[in-house]
């Protein structure tokens, strides 16, 4: 098997990017990987009434799908010597998906946060991903709605069941030795997806941006 990178990414309205990314172990080649990634990162923004574009307004868009092929490299270096996870091939498509929602998002920084789920306890074993910042009007004292959290629970658990269909299984995946001493490269498969209903904060969103001072 082979492990992937899979990432969807664009704008929020201010024109700041937002990402997430999921990984995938697969037998299949990156191109067939990448294939099944973009039609099925269509499927669960444009699709039936859990779409995940109505949740976002129109200035917030997916403009990029890309699937890297990881890599497991034994570097030696006077900085730094062990196992790295490094790309070493590349399959991307360009998109236009905008969000459908009317109003304002919320302000970029912030996030709906879905968990990765797996069998086994620990942090090790759950992951996290973010997608941008809603629409403020689904949004009371910081929390979305159960129902829009379902609904984000049942697009995500449709792209996840979609993509195993096609010979790609969700997995985590061990970037660096810590403490735990689980090895660089390391999976464990995901069992299910859920949706935090209170909206999170990720500063590195806009981390980044130059202070403006009047």
């Amino acid at each position: 098997m082979t492990t992937y990178r899979c990432t969807a990414s664009g704008v929020q309205p201010s024109g700041r990017q937002w990402s997430f990314r999921w990984h995938f172990n697969s037998s299949l080649p990156v191109n067939t990987v990448q294939a099944d990634w973009n039609a099925n990162v269509n499927g669960a923004w444009t699709g039936g009434a859990s779409a995940l574009q109505a949740l976002f307004p129109t200035g917030t868009i997916v403009e990029l799908t890309k699937t890297e092929q990881l890599a497991l490299t034994h570097v030696v270096s006077p900085k730094f010597t062990g196992d790295r996870l490094f790309s070493a091939a590349v399959a991307q498509n360009t998109v236009t998906l905008p969000g459908t929602g009317t109003g304002d998002s919320l302000p970029d920084q912030n996030a709906i946060l879905a968990s990765l789920r797996t069998p086994e306890p620990g942090r090790p074993n759950r992951g996290r991903s973010r997608l941008p910042a809603p629409l403020d009007s689904l949004v009371t004292a910081g929390a979305i709605s159960s129902v829009t959290a379902g609904k984000v629970t049942t697009a995500l658990t449709g792209l996840m069941t979609n993509m195993a269909a096609s010979g790609h299984t969700l997995v985590l995946v061990t970037y660096r030795l810590g403490h735990t001493l689980l090895p660089v490269g390391r999976t464990i498969n995901v069992s299910k997806v859920e949706t935090d209903e209170v909206v999170r904060t990720l500063r590195r969103r806009n981390k980044a941006r130059r202070a403006v001072y009047v």
